[in-house]
């Protein structure tokens, strides 16, 4: 598990190794990186890294998961400024599109599925994230739709970006849009 920091230095320090990480992943097979090697282009002691991670794993688990906390915290200022993109959809894909070095590494290194693990639990155990961005009842059985919801968000992003983000951001998020708001029906 990694920790939570206290503060904004701490904070950074973290979030370096994180992107470290990422750029060793833009190169290197995730498996043949080392702790040490996140260390050395950080220009870090191997003690520091420890301080933050007890494992590479969780150095991806956070990477991930710090951005998505960004997306949530850019959603929520998009939610305030764009009411022409009241479900926050255009500004999803900008971001994600924005993410291609973290998505390139994944698709690189196999992991795809990790994205979907960590987006699935990070939105379902906010209960705070569901009410506000998906705009659930508190239903029991919104956790099963938002896991739904957020698989297929998810899957319709990395098919955009397989593609090369080939259709245009508003294109997708029309898409998306009616896919999240309508009936889906399959003539």
């Amino acid at each position: 598990m990694y920790k939570q920091c206290n503060s904004e230095v701490t904070a950074k320090r973290q979030r370096n190794l994180e992107n470290c990480l990422l750029e060793l992943m833009q190169t290197i097979a995730y498996e043949k990186i080392a702790v040490g090697d996140i260390c050395a282009a950080a220009n870090v002691p191997r003690g520091m890294f420890y301080r933050y991670f007890d494992s590479k794993k969780d150095a991806l688990d956070a990477l991930i998961d710090h951005t998505l906390l960004e997306y949530m915290t850019t959603i929520s200022f998009a939610e305030n400024t764009l009411s022409d993109d009241p479900l926050g959809i255009r500004a999803l894909l900008l971001y994600w599109k924005a993410q291609k070095p973290l998505l390139d590494a994944l698709k690189r290194n196999h992991m795809e599925a990790l994205l979907f693990e960590r987006s699935i639990r990070y939105c379902t155990v906010e209960e705070q994230i569901l009410s506000r961005h998906l705009k659930l009842a508190g239903n029991p059985a919104d956790l099963e739709v938002a896991a739904f919801c957020i698989n297929g968000v998810i899957s319709a992003i990395f098919v955009w970006y397989e593609s090369g983000f080939a259709k245009p951001t508003e294109e997708m998020a029309q898409i998306l849009r009616k896919l999240l708001t309508g009936p889906v029906v399959i003539a």
